[in-house]
């Protein structure tokens, strides 16, 4: 058999043909040149490859943060999102309990995705007590390099746990934004003494200058008591006075369409 000299002018040839809609295997025929090969070649000089994608999102979504619904979900990705830029693969995870798989539903939903369905994946971890447990939970993986590089720019990037910043957003967009993060890594809690129910609410973040600019956002519209607290590997935010925390339910939902409907029914009973 003889063999083929990919010279510049083949691969050009390649190239040309490809981009103005001749298929792989038609090229591959043509030229004599394996299926496999016309793929590396095509990716070797950036060339999107047709057909190969499975699933399709509205990769525009977050390019420009104008609408509540975007900015919930830009803060729920600053809690709970992963990006990647890994030998030019562009990926975007997350991942939650099989409690909230329907979160990520939405989430799809939101983005135009087709995707129906979402990865399990087991983790093990080690306990403060020395024991060894797993959690079981579910992934969300989306390959967007568009999406991905749209987050970065709004400083949702790669190892962001500890450096994390406010992103420059409509301040009318600013609570959706906050609920967000709070759906994501914040906390209310119920506990009963004599009789009485109290409730507390907190956020987390390895970031005190992202956690300070909650709490003078959260200060500026009327949260007088807000507590916090700064840990070995983290920082916190917590709210545990009525009034306040009447405030920041009033906040979070007069005017959010969306969100997570767990945290929310916490909120109801506090009245």
């Amino acid at each position: 058999m003889k063999k083929i000299i990919l010279d510049d002018e083949l691969i050009l040839n390649i190239i040309n043909e490809y981009t103005d809609g001749k298929s792989i295997p038609k090229i591959s025929s043509e030229y004599g040149v394996n299926t496999r090969k016309i793929s590396k070649i095509l990716k070797e000089n950036k060339i999107e490859i047709r057909g190969r994608r499975k699933f399709f999102y509205d990769e525009d979504f977050f390019e420009n943060i104008d609408n509540n619904l975007k900015s919930y979900w830009l803060g729920f990705l600053f809690a709970d999102g992963c990006v990647r830029n890994i030998k030019g693969g562009y990926v975007l995870k997350i991942k939650l309990s099989t409690l909230d798989e329907d979160h990520l539903f939405s989430f799809l939903n939101h983005i135009g995705s087709n995707q129906k369905e979402l990865r399990t994946e087991t983790s093990k971890f080690t306990g403060k007590n020395g024991k060894n447990y797993q959690s079981t939970g579910k992934v969300l993986l989306i390959n967007s390099k568009k999406i991905v590089e749209d987050l970065i720019r709004l400083g949702c990037g790669q190892n962001k746990t500890n450096s994390i910043a406010f992103p420059l957003i409509d301040d009318t967009l600013i609570p959706s934004f906050i609920l967000g993060y709070f759906d994501g890594d914040g906390c209310i809690t119920q506990r009963n003494v004599k009789n009485k129910t109290y409730h507390s609410v907190t956020f987390t973040s390895g970031s005190k200058q992202f956690l300070k600019k909650i709490k003078e956002t959260l200060s500026q519209n009327g949260l007088s008591s807000i507590s916090e607290y700064d840990y070995e590997t983290f920082y916190r935010l917590q709210i545990a006075n009525k009034i306040d925390l009447l405030k920041i339910k009033s906040y979070f939902y007069d005017n959010n369409y969306f969100f997570l409907n767990r945290k929310k029914i916490k909120f109801d009973k506090i009245w």
